[in-house]
């Protein structure tokens, strides 16, 4: 289980911070549309699966909302690796925030390509501090590149279910860096803390209290 969601002044801002040498992406109005095309198109194959999932708990999905999800994810990394082969990222004073949202989305469900999820971290890294990409998007791609790497999580965004012998399991895709520390990392990018992102996770993907840990 993957968690799924200007004034004159800002303009003014975010050109000042392209000319900084920020990755901000000059989008054409097309570019922008395929944008948030994907990301809909994407939430869709996605909301069908957990839907499923929640009727039909312990149960495999159907082959058919898997390659659904599949084909939405292929049809996003082609648009992403135009971008971060420009060196190009939609930046939220200069396109906003759902634009910047949107793409940040299909770099974190761009598992298929390792090396672009890195690449999209990377850009975005560039952006948080100056306000021009979301901290907590940030947090869930850096946690997101750390499994698939086999690091540890920093702030606990990244969960994983599995069945085994017909039961249901739940928990971190992969353990904690300074598990004590974890809340207040959460609290600097805007996250919850990791018991109320649990109890959200549990709610919306429908996973039951006595689902078993995983090891």
């Amino acid at each position: 289980l993957r968690p799924l969601l200007p004034a004159a002044g800002w303009l003014l801002w975010g050109l000042a911070a392209c000319r900084s040498g920020l990755p901000c992406a000059q989008l054409d109005p097309q570019e922008r549309d395929r944008i948030l095309d994907l990301a809909a198109k994407d939430q869709e194959a996605r909301s069908a699966w957990v839907e499923w999932g929640r009727a039909h708990p312990g149960e495999s999905v159907p082959a058919s909302l898997i390659e659904a999800v599949q084909a939405a994810d292929r049809d996003s990394r082609v648009v992403l690796e135009e971008l971060i082969q420009q060196g190009r990222w939609p930046c939220r004073s200069r396109e906003g925030d759902e634009v910047a949202h949107a793409a940040w989305l299909l770099a974190q469900h761009a598992d298929e390509d390792p090396d672009l999820q890195e690449a999209a971290l990377e850009l975005m890294g560039r952006l948080v501090p100056r306000e021009e990409s979301d901290g907590s998007d940030y947090a869930l791609l850096l946690d997101r590149v750390r499994v698939a790497q086999g690091r540890p999580q920093v702030y606990g965004t990244q969960w994983l279910t599995l069945i085994e012998g017909g039961k249901l399991r739940f928990g971190l895709a992969a353990p904690l860096e300074d598990p004590e520390g974890v809340d207040a990392r959460r609290a600097e990018v805007g996250l919850d803390t990791l018991a109320e992102y649990e109890a959200t996770l549990r709610r919306v993907y429908g996973i039951p209290e006595d689902a078993g840990e995983l090891d």
